[in-house]
């Protein structure tokens, strides 16, 4: 499984119809987008990067072939649009993952 990790920081001076748009947009991914084997959001835990980094989103998918069809798909363009058009700043990891409840021999 490939999993597309986004920590993110919202500008400051992004409007209430640009934060709206920017989550309609992921909306409209998350659920449309048929590689896309399953989505989380939320906010960063206090004590944790919450200051850098106040929200997550994890996108799931069963191989690379699945992200770059993600990344190539037409819902993805706003999103990536109006990402950079109101975040401040960001990390983004993409990483091959597993079930931890499966045997981990394989990853390290």
């Amino acid at each position: 499984m490939i999993s597309h990790i986004v920590l993110f920081r919202p500008r400051r001076d992004t409007t209430p119809d640009d934060r709206r748009a920017f989550v309609a947009a992921l909306e409209d991914a998350f659920r449309q987008v048929p590689a896309i084997r399953r989505a989380v959001v939320g906010r960063s835990l206090p004590g944790d990067n919450g200051a850098d980094f106040p929200y997550v989103a994890v996108v799931e998918f069963d191989d690379e072939r699945g992200l770059q069809q993600y990344l190539a798909h037409p819902l993805h363009v706003p999103v990536a649009r109006l990402f950079h058009h109101t975040c401040a700043a960001t990390t983004i990891v993409n990483a091959e993952t597993m079930d931890a409840r499966e045997p981990l021999s394989g990853l390290l």
